[in-house]
């Protein structure tokens, strides 16, 4: 009786925290990458510098422009653009990880060309789970996005 208690209740909790993330506007890019519950492995494998770097580009936790209109409520208009490059595009963690031109040289010191060459979501998945240098590699490239806004 007790574990199927607890089961009920995991899978509850399951439920609720999926349905959280995907109707939470502010969690749009955290949802292309965290598709279950459980230690993420690089809150071991970095050090705290990197680590705390990542987190807080994956958690939202940052200064890009988007942040600003993903808090903003009643209507209010928050310009998004990137304003580091002229593509006009929304400058979220997406745009910088990817497509900026103004982050390119770092981008290829600190990714593999299979990530940015024709970026997707299911690449950001693959290099927010990935582990080893590319995860550091990351951490890295995130730490300088990080300090330009």
């Amino acid at each position: 009786m007790k574990d199927i208690i607890s089961t009920q209740l995991k899978t509850q909790f399951a439920q609720e925290w999926e349905f959280e993330i995907f109707r939470n506007r502010k969690c749009v890019s955290y949802r292309i990458f965290k598709d279950e519950i459980k230690t993420e492995p690089y809150l071991a494998k970095l050090d705290f510098v990197d680590r705390r770097a990542l987190c807080k580009f994956r958690t939202g936790s940052h200064s890009l422009p988007i942040v600003k209109s993903r808090y903003t409520t009643g209507g209010g208009r928050v310009d998004v653009k990137c304003n580091l490059c002229d593509s006009n595009d929304i400058c979220d963690e997406f745009h910088v990880l990817f497509i900026c031109k103004y982050f390119d040289p770092q981008r290829k010191i600190y990714l593999k060309s299979n990530h940015y060459v024709k970026p997707s979501t299911l690449k950001m998945y693959t290099l927010f789970n990935s582990n080893g240098k590319q995860l550091s590699n990351l951490a890295k490239f995130v730490r300088f996005i990080i300090s330009k806004f």
